[in-house]
């Protein structure tokens, strides 16, 4: 995964030692995600902040790629009774992500409004491990673990009449796949049990807007809804 990231960042940072224009961005999110982890509904929630630079092509092409780091756990307790001892838990434990992505725009029908293109994909995991005991006799461990890769296609509608608020409506297509992993071993016995994780529907409508002050700061917040629940926001300065 990490040969796919650098393959994935590596015309990013051609392009930015290129004396092009790029700006680095503090970013913050929570997702509710609606999915299903084998044959069950279930909730995905994800927390994160971290670190976004994006780089301005032209006027018709930025690229971007970033990392964060937050916590992961399940809206509800999850029970995972394959294993020599049934497991129940909302997990909760540090998570943290690497992305990349553009916004290419192919058509402008007017000089106020866009249209932007907006692929984007990400590696998202979460693991942890600990002890577990029913007696003085009787102790274990457990290793959960939590990934999915997701790749998302979006259409986005731009209005850029203002130089300070620049407000969209998006459309995105919004796919991803994992597992969801649990491994124990409790004195002699050892078992695992592993369920796919997918998105009960892969679509996403989005809006929000960024705000621009002067030429070097900037800042955002965007909303999704249909797949769960997905609000970020940034404050980024340009170079």
């Amino acid at each position: 995964m990490k040969k796919i990231f650098l393959f994935l960042i590596f015309p990013l940072i051609i392009y930015a030692g290129d004396g092009l224009e790029y700006t680095i961005s503090g970013i913050f999110g929570y997702r509710s995600l609606n999915v299903k982890i084998g044959d069950t509904d279930a909730t995905l929630n994800y927390t994160q902040a971290g670190v976004n630079t994006t780089v301005l092509i032209d006027e018709a092409k930025v690229l971007y790629f970033g990392g964060t780091y937050g916590k992961m756990s399940f809206g509800d307790e999850m029970v995972f009774n394959e294993l020599p001892i049934s497991v129940s838990t909302k997990f909760s434990k540090p998570a943290f992500s690497v992305f990349a992505g553009g916004y290419f725009r192919p058509y402008s029908f007017s000089e106020d409004f866009a249209i932007f293109l907006n692929p984007e994909f990400s590696y998202n995991v979460s693991s942890h491990s600990w002890d577990i005991s029913q007696s003085p006799y009787l102790e274990g461990s457990v290793d959960g673990k939590i990934y999915y890769i997701e790749g998302k296609l979006g259409l986005l509608l731009m209005y850029e009449g203002n130089e300070t608020f620049e407000p969209y409506f998006g459309f995105y297509f919004d796919y991803y796949r994992g597992n969801v992993k649990f491994r124990e071993k409790f004195n002699d016995l050892e078992g695992i049990q592993e369920e796919i994780l997918k998105p009960k529907l892969p679509i996403m409508v989005t809006a929000g807007t960024n705000v621009y002050y002067g030429e070097k700061f900037s800042a955002g917040l965007s909303l999704g809804l249909l797949n769960g629940i997905t609000a970020t926001g940034f404050v980024g300065i340009t170079f």
